[in-house]
C-alpha cells in the first residue's frame, strides 16, 4: 500500500470524529457550545469512532474514564480534577504532545520551587 493510501485510511479511521469537526463544530464554534458541550462531541465522536473499529476494549477504557470523570465533578462542584481523569485529548488540535505539555509543566513547578525557595533564604538572610 503507497503512503497515499495509508494516509487515507488513517483519516477514514476518523468517520464520526471528522464529521464533528467539520461540519458540527464550523456550525456551532466550541467557544459558543462552551467547553462542556465540545469535550462531550468529542468523547461521543471518539467512542463512535471505536465501536466501528471494533475496539471495545479502548471504547470501555473511554465510556469508564468519562463515567469517573462525571463522578469527580459531581463531587467537586466542578472540573478542575476531573478533566485530567479523561482519555480524550484536552485540546483538540496541537503540535505540542501530552508528554511534552506536562514535561513543560513539571518544569515550570520546579522553577517556581526554586524561585520560592530563593525568596526565602533571601529573607532568612537579611535578619
Amino acid at each position: 500500500m503507497s503512503a497515499e493510501g495509508e494516509t487515507q485510511e488513517g483519516w477514514m479511521r476518523y468517520r464520526m470524529l471528522g464529521y464533528i469537526n467539520q461540519i458540527v463544530l464550523t456550525q456551532h464554534p466550541p467557544n459558543t457550545i462552551g467547553v462542556r458541550n465540545y469535550r462531550e462531541l468529542i468523547t461521543l465522536g471518539t467512542g463512535i469512532d471505536l465501536l466501528l473499529q471494533g475496539r471495545l476494549a479502548e471504547l470501555g477504557d473511554l465510556m469508564a474514564q468519562r463515567l469517573k470523570a462525571l463522578e469527580t465533578s459531581f463531587g467537586e462542584q466542578g472540573w478542575q480534577t476531573a478533566r485530567h481523569q479523561e482519555l480524550i485529548p484536552p485540546q483538540a488540535a496541537s503540535l505540542t504532545t501530552e508528554e511534552e505539555r506536562r514535561r513543560a509543566a513539571r518544569q515550570e513547578l520546579a522553577v517556581a520551587k526554586l524561585r520560592q525557595m530563593n525568596m526565602k533564604n533571601k529573607g532568612q538572610g537579611s535578619k
